[in-house]
């Protein structure tokens, strides 16, 4: 049984942690940090099953995935485009598991 506030695994990235969400059943999780990459975790194992770079993506701002855990969508913003150069952009990735 675990106690509260007790620390049960520690899971590593190359960069902070700024988003991180659980599937449904609570058997996987998704992070991502301000590196673009967005890492894939088996709760059960504590071990990261992949790791994956949201091209166009620097400083994800948002990550949740699917109640099934079948599916990821990153979220970020784009501060300057073209077309709009004073406007920010924002752009969600989805991810088929």
């Amino acid at each position: 049984m675990v106690q509260t506030k007790q620390l049960v695994a520690e899971l590593k990235m190359n960069q902070s942690t700024r988003n991180l969400a659980f599937s449904g059943d609570g058997s996987r999780m998704v992070s991502s940090g301000n590196d673009g990459k967005v890492y894939l975790w088996d709760m059960n194992t504590r071990s990261c099953l992949n790791v994956f770079q949201d091209e166009g993506s620097v400083n994800t701002t948002a990550v949740a995935m699917s109640p099934s855990g079948e599916h990821v969508i990153v979220g970020y913003v784009l501060p300057h485009h073209a077309d709009h150069p004073h406007a920010l952009i924002c752009v969600c990735d989805m991810w088929l598991l």
